[in-house]
């Protein structure tokens, strides 16, 4: 019989499972723990790489305090993955742009997290997946203050 495990700590544990895959698949394939922490700030630089994109909007697309964003900038180009150029319009602001590399670690990322996305859902029908999403949604609406 199996014990009551609270869904909390199941959900806790799947994450680092999670995380778990990811790090050791980055690593197959060259990337390195700053490039996966910051899988999701390459994510919004890619999707948005036709518009200027400032340290303000990857603090409010990501959830992140403007001194942790400030961290992540830093690292990610002192590894070569972006960069920060300077706006005519005004020079104080530095627009943030993915290098080749940065690119590269993003196409990575992505091909990594399909195979991710393929692994968790192998035995889960359609159906189940769309239960499970709405119930995901529900909980992170029920602890929003």
């Amino acid at each position: 019989m199996e014990k009551k495990t609270p869904l909390g700590f199941r959900l806790r544990t799947l994450n680092n499972e999670i995380n778990r895959y990811l790090d050791r698949r980055a690593r197959e394939q060259g990337l390195d723990d700053a490039t996966l922490s910051n899988m999701w700030v390459l994510r919004v630089l890619y999707e948005n790489r036709r518009h200027d994109v400032f340290q303000k909007d990857l603090e409010v697309e990501c959830g992140l305090a403007r001194s942790t964003v400030t961290g992540i900038v830093k690292l990610m180009e002192s590894k070569g993955l972006l960069c920060r150029e300077s706006v005519p319009e005004d020079l104080r602001l530095k627009k943030l742009t993915l290098t080749e590399e940065g690119i590269a670690a993003h196409k990575t990322m992505v091909r990594i997290s399909a195979e991710l996305e393929r692994a968790l859902t192998k035995d889960v029908t359609v159906d189940e997946r769309a239960a499970f999403a709405a119930m995901l949604r529900r909980m992170q609406r029920n602890l929003r203050f």
